[in-house]
């Protein structure tokens, strides 16, 4: 449920803008975050619970995105005249690299660039690239393979990523539905900023000529086309390793996030299935918003708490509880099912809230829970009453009643059995 919270542009594929149908299931398919979650009529019955990602337009074929960067003109003269944005804890933006972004020449060569102004502390932190792989199948797919450049107050280089710092991994189903709708793959390399690093003030995403004559291989064994409603992507299952070639256009996504532990989201139930540990808050109704930075917000009560109540508890930590959002889909949480039509995602938040007719806070979701077992494995080890409550091609989600209105809701990635994501979600009628 990434993270990412933040809304995608709509699919505007012609073959689905003349048909209902289409438009109808694709306006149904609406997942974000990591959270999995059922959809009205949706097929495979497991998918994604959150803000709302609307599929991406096309992305330009390999040999197109390759004609507008030639054709790109350089923005600037000097390393001191590139635009910035500021990047502070806690956030994660995606963003596409192509015939809208900016161009420099640097000395490794020409490239689409985005360029950020650092946090100057709490230290130590950690910035996550990810770039995904663009394509409707292995043969024609391309990838933008990302360097990473930290500038001083001076915008004098003070240290660059190697290839060596990105390796290719599997993308999760929901995360790969957030950023392209396509292959299940990216690259993914971080850089570790620890006290002293004051000296950094920028960090620039681009590329080099050397990385744009490389290729990545990928196998394709194993590869299954990716199914949503309304849209499918195929993979030819002819060739067991495909060489993907490194483009100077592409989907990145970029990330901050400090390095201290993490708060606790609520009380979870040990292995007996229902029964909070005795460092947990004993009702497992209570939650605990936080920003992604570590800051708790404060305290929520499923069933209870309502929008104005929220709103007053945000504003009070000096956060926003943001602008309300339109949930279209319904959610299976233990026997009951919800149909929260009101969605807020805080500003600087992993977290989402949902709430009903009436206003009360029915699921709560955490985009980075802490405090649980990493793997699906040990989760329902420890949760004697965990079940398997459904399954797409990448995730699987898992339930657990930690009392008669409460359930526990945690997604793992099937390749991993990383844990995903996690949530409350309240059954009990609101009174």
């Amino acid at each position: 449920m990434n993270r990412l919270f933040t809304s995608r542009r709509q699919r505007t594929d012609a073959s689905a803008s003349g048909q209902p149908e289409l438009r109808r299931a694709a306006a149904v398919a609406s997942p974000a975050g990591r959270l999995a979650m059922r959809l009205r009529r949706a097929v495979p019955p497991l998918l994604v619970l959150g803000a709302g990602i609307l599929f991406q337009g096309c992305a330009k074929p390999y040999g197109a995105a390759l004609r507008q960067y030639n054709e790109a003109p350089v923005c600037c003269a000097s390393l001191a005249e590139l635009p910035v944005e500021p990047l502070h804890l806690g956030d994660t933006k995606s963003f596409n690299l192509g015939g809208n972004s900016p161009a420099y020449r640097f000395t490794t060569g020409k490239s689409y660039f985005r360029a950020f102004s650092l946090p100057q502390g709490p230290y130590p932190y950690k910035v996550t690239a990810r770039s995904f792989l663009i394509g409707d199948d292995l043969k024609t797919a391309y990838i933008f393979f990302p360097k990473l450049m930290t500038l001083d107050e001076n915008r004098r280089v003070i240290r660059t990523t190697g290839p060596e710092t990105f390796t290719l991994q599997q993308a999760g189903y929901i995360e790969t539905m957030e950023q392209t709708a396509g292959l299940l793959h990216k690259l993914e390399g971080e850089l570790i900023f620890p006290d002293g690093s004051k000296g950094e003030r920028y960090l620039v995403v681009m590329t080099t000529d050397d990385l744009l004559m490389g290729m990545t291989a990928i196998s394709a064994a194993g590869e299954v086309p990716l199914l949503t409603p309304g849209y499918a992507i195929t993979v030819s299952g002819k060739r067991s390793e495909a060489h993907v070639p490194h483009a100077p256009a592409g989907r990145v996504s970029i990330s901050l996030a400090p390095l201290a532990a993490e708060t606790p989201v609520a009380g979870t139930a040990n292995a007996t299935g229902g029964r909070a540990e005795k460092d947990a808050p004993p009702r497992p109704e209570i939650v605990t918003a936080r920003l992604a930075n570590g800051k708790i917000v404060g305290a929520l009560e499923l069933g209870k708490t309502d929008i104005d109540s929220a709103r007053q508890i945000f504003e009070k930590a000096g956060a926003m509880l943001g602008e309300e959002r339109q949930n279209a889909a319904s959610i299976t949480v233990g026997t009951a099912v919800l149909a929260p039509k009101r969605l807020f995602a805080p500003p600087g938040s992993l977290q989402q809230l949902y709430f009903d007719d009436n206003g009360a806070l029915v699921l709560f979701v955490d985009g980075a829970p802490a405090n649980f077992p990493p793997t699906g494995k040990e989760f329902l080890q420890r949760f004697s009453g965990a079940r398997e409550s459904g399954r797409t091609l990448g995730s699987y989600e898992v339930q657990v009643p930690l009392d008669p209105c409460v359930t526990l809701v945690a997604v793992f990635r099937t390749v991993s059995d990383t844990l995903e994501s996690a949530g409350y979600g309240y059954g009990c009628r609101v009174k």
